[in-house]
C-alpha cells in the first residue's frame, strides 16, 4: 500500500512538474521505483523457502534446478524496470532493446536447465 501511495504522489507531482523540468520528473521516478523495489525485496523470503525445501527433496541437483530460475526472475524484473524507465525518457526503441535482451538472456539461462530435465524424463546420460 506504501508503494502504490509513493507512485500515486510521484506521478501527480510528475504531472505538475513536467512543464517546467522535464529531467527532474524522470529522477524522481527512478528514485521511486528503485525505493519500491528495495522496498519489495522482503517479500523473497517465499523463495528461500522454496529453495530450502527442494534442496531436501533433490539434494545436490536443487542448485542446478533453482540457479537458472532465480537469475531469470531476476534478469527478467530489472530488465522490464529498465526498459519502463526508457520509455518514461521516451525511449521507446531503446526499451525494446532491452526487453529483447533480457528475453533473450533468460531463454540461454534456462536451456541447460531445459536439457537436464529432458535428460531426467528421458533417462539420457
Amino acid at each position: 500500500m506504501k508503494v502504490a501511495a509513493a507512485a500515486i504522489t510521484v506521478s501527480v507531482l510528475g504531472l505538475l512538474l513536467r512543464r517546467y523540468n522535464p529531467e527532474l520528473v524522470l529522477l524522481l521516478a527512478l528514485v521511486t521505483a528503485a525505493g519500491a523495489l528495495l522496498a519489495s525485496l522482503g517479500l523473497l523470503n517465499g523463495m528461500r523457502e522454496l529453495r530450502a525445501l527442494l534442496r531436501t527433496f533433490l539434494g545436490e541437483n536443487a542448485e542446478t534446478l533453482i540457479a537458472p530460475l532465480a537469475k531469470s526472475l531476476a534478469i527478467t524484473v530489472l530488465s522490464r524496470f529498465a526498459a519502463d524507465l526508457c520509455r518514461d525518457a521516451s525511449q521507446g526503441s531503446l526499451a525494446s532493446a532491452v526487453e529483447l535482451t533480457g528475453n533473450l538472456c533468460c531463454v540461454g539461462l534456462t536451456l541447460p536447465l531445459l536439457m537436464s530435465v529432458l535428460k531426467i524424463l528421458g533417462g539420457w546420460t
